[in-house]
C-alpha cells in the first residue's frame, strides 16, 4: 500500500459526520489499493451516514407534521369554540326575543284578567246593595271584594315575577 492510499484510508475512516456520505462512496469506488476491509468499514460508514440522515429527515418530517398538526387542532378548537358562543349567542338572542314576546302576552293576560274580575266585583257590588242585609255586614262584605281583588292583583304581580327571575335565570346560564 502506498502512503496516499493509507493517508487516504486513515482519514476516510475518521471522517466527520459533516462530509457527505457521496464523498466516501467515491472514494470507495475510486480507490483501488484500498483493501476489502476498509472498504467495508467505509461502506458500513456511508450507510450509516445514510441512515442517519434519513433518519433525521424523517424525525424532522414528523415533527413538523406534529406542528402542523397541534395548529391545525388548535384552528379547529378556536373555530369550534367561536361557534359555539355564536349559536348561544343567537339561542340566547332568541330565548330573550320569546320571552319578551310571551311576557307581554302574560301580562296583557292578567291585566286583562284583573279588567275582568273588577267589573264582576262592581257588578257583585252593586247587587250587594240592592240586598236586604245590614249596613255593617254590607260594609264587610264590600271591604273583603276590595281585599280580594288587591290580593288576587299581587298575587299575579308575584306570579309575573318569578317567572321574570326563572327566565332570567336561563338566560345567565
Amino acid at each position: 500500500m502506498s502512503a496516499r492510499t493509507s493517508r487516504t484510508a486513515s482519514t476516510a475512516l475518521t471522517l466527520p459526520d459533516p462530509i457527505r456520505f457521496d464523498s466516501i462512496q467515491r472514494v470507495v469506488q475510486n480507490e483501488e489499493n484500498l483493501s476489502a476491509i476498509v472498504k467495508r468499514k467505509l461502506l458500513k460508514q456511508t450507510y450509516r451516514m445514510i441512515f442517519e440522515q434519513r433518519q433525521e429527515q424523517f424525525r424532522v418530517a414528523l415533527e413538523v407534521d406534529r406542528r402542523r398538526l397541534s395548529d391545525l387542532r388548535l384552528i379547529a378548537e378556536r373555530r369550534m369554540t367561536a361557534e359555539t358562543e355564536s349559536i348561544t349567542l343567537q339561542i340566547r338572542e332568541e330565548f330573550i326575543r320569546t320571552m319578551r314576546s310571551l311576557g307581554l302576552k302574560v301580562e296583557l293576560a292578567q291585566l286583562e284578567f284583573l279588567a275582568d274580575f273588577a267589573e264582576r266585583l262592581r257588578s257583585f257590588r252593586q247587587k250587594l246593595a240592592k240586598r236586604d242585609l245590614d249596613a255593617s255586614e254590607r260594609q264587610m262584605i264590600y271591604k273583603l271584594s276590595k281585599e280580594a281583588f288587591l290580593r288576587v292583583a299581587e298575587r299575579l304581580g308575584e306570579l309575573t315575577a318569578e317567572i321574570i327571575e326563572s327566565a332570567n335565570k336561563k338566560i345567565e346560564t
